[in-house]
């Protein structure tokens, strides 16, 4: 968690995390990919290794590392749907990042997340059930 999160370790990144026998070396955001798959069986141990790095992120203001959790709690989604209740929460403090690119990805998983009941409504219908407006 250290090593993906620690800001001074992110432009050496690169160099730190070559393999031999393979052409590239990885990116910070490819281990994160990687770490995260580890976990693909265990949905709760995913979204924590998720939840867990946007906490990092946001701490650091890591605007590259909230862009590569984003996508990791998208991916856990449709692999785990019963990930969300851990998942959403994060896409939702995102929403407010300085970063439009984190906000995007943050507006779209909550989007896919969205009832499939309400899908069809039109602007204008009225209230949703619970009293929640479009």
């Amino acid at each position: 968690m250290e090593t993906l999160s620690d800001l001074a370790v992110r432009p050496r990144f690169e160099e730190i995390w070559y393999v031999v026998g393979v052409e590239e070396p990885f990116s910070r955001e490819a281990v994160v990919t990687w770490a995260a798959e580890l976990f693909d069986h265990d949905a709760r141990t995913a979204a924590f290794l998720v939840v867990r790095l946007a906490d990092a992120a946001a701490r650091t203001g890591d605007t590259e590392l909230s862009e590569a959790v984003l996508d990791e709690a998208w991916r856990l989604l449709v692999l785990r749907p019963s990930a969300a209740p851990a998942l959403l929460p994060v896409a939702g403090r995102l929403l407010d990042d300085r970063a439009d690119p984190v906000r995007l990805r943050a507006a779209h998983l909550l989007a896919v997340r969205r009832p499939a009941r309400h899908a069809a409504r039109r602007p204008g219908e009225g209230p949703l059930p619970g009293g929640d407006r479009r």
